[in-house]
């Protein structure tokens, strides 16, 4: 690295000897997050792509729940999780009437029924958009 380069980075504070988190201190932040958002929203089930104080938490849980299918996660984490009522398997489809009451919630708020993939409603994490596309893809499989 060119000396002024190392220069500038250096009076800004940069720090070149920081250690990286170990994977298992990134996975106990991400447990205590997972804590906070239960304490908040009364469950663990995290919708899979939800940011949650700029964490990808749905991402992170999706990676347990893959992890435990594949018995690949650790017997502690396994039991850490379960402490706090996670759940492994997620029916992440809801029912007809349910999926109609909440887009016409979200049609009351936003004035149209035409969210994006990535639209997000909050009653129980509902993710609007992903709701659609799920029920354009039951339309093409003739489920």
């Amino acid at each position: 690295m060119a000396g002024a380069r190392i220069e500038k980075l250096t009076k800004c504070g940069f720090d070149f000897c920081a250690e990286k988190p170990s994977n298992d201190e990134i996975w106990q932040l991400r447990y205590g997050l997972l804590v906070v958002f239960k304490t908040k929203k009364g469950h663990a089930n995290v919708p899979q792509r939800l940011e949650f104080e700029g964490v990808k938490l749905g991402s992170w849980v999706n990676t347990q729940r893959r992890a435990y299918r594949t018995g690949t996660l650790k017997a502690q984490r396994v039991v850490a999780l379960e402490r706090i009522g996670f759940e492994w398997k997620t029916t992440g489809r809801r029912d007809l009437p349910e999926r109609c009451a909440l887009l016409t919630v979200y049609k009351s708020i936003h004035g149209h029924a035409s969210s994006k993939q990535k639209d997000t409603l909050e009653i129980g994490e509902c993710n609007v958009g992903e709701m659609r596309f799920d029920a354009r893809k039951d339309i093409k499989i003739g489920a």
